[in-house]
């Protein structure tokens, strides 16, 4: 016997629908452009930055991060260091850390979104890697969505790294953020 309810189908939502061959071919571009950054003639860190899932709002009830809330936060946080780094260089000549930029998590994947970079480190007789290190943590704090656990890791395998920073694919590159130089 049939029922007279309708049937309802489950959609999936997801970011825009990429074809197996054109997902495979984006995902190694961005290995190779990660693997580009790396092999240039600098100190590469990589960073990940942990986020406050939600924030109280005025009405009393929550504010949750989304992507691109937390991009928004990252290129506050990019600006920052910039800033602090090159000084004036950065505003009159327009000076910036090569950077790569990837944003995990959310879209009810049960991960907590969080950010990847791959920061160039500035010139070690300006800056040693430990001040480098704490002025990120510090530049970090700043945002009102730290959480204050950031790792901060030299890049020594550039295999590695390029697979780690592309596992989840084309979607997670934040374009918004990254600078590869001029």
């Amino acid at each position: 016997m049939r029922s007279n309810k309708p049937r309802v189908r489950k959609v999936r939502t997801r970011a825009p629908f990429l074809p197996a061959r054109e997902k495979r071919l984006a995902k190694e571009y961005a290995q190779m452009a990660i693997r580009g950054l790396l092999r240039a003639p600098a100190y590469i860190s990589g960073v990940t930055l942990t986020c406050a899932q939600f924030l109280p709002n005025t009405a009393g009830g929550r504010a949750w991060l989304t992507r691109e809330v937390l991009s928004a936060e990252i290129k506050k946080f990019l600006d920052r260091l910039n800033r602090l780094v090159f000084k004036q260089g950065y505003r009159r000549y327009g000076k910036q850390l090569r950077r790569y930029s990837a944003i995990e998590g959310g879209d009810g994947s049960g991960i907590h979104l969080h950010a990847h970079l791959m920061i160039e480190q500035p010139d070690p007789k300006r800056i040693s890697w430990f001040e480098f290190c704490k002025l990120l943590r510090r530049t970090w704090e700043q945002s009102e969505w730290a959480f204050p656990d950031t790792y901060v890791d030299p890049c020594a395998q550039e295999e590695a790294t390029a697979f780690y920073l592309s596992k989840c694919g084309p979607d997670a590159i934040d374009l918004e953020n990254c600078y590869f130089g001029p």
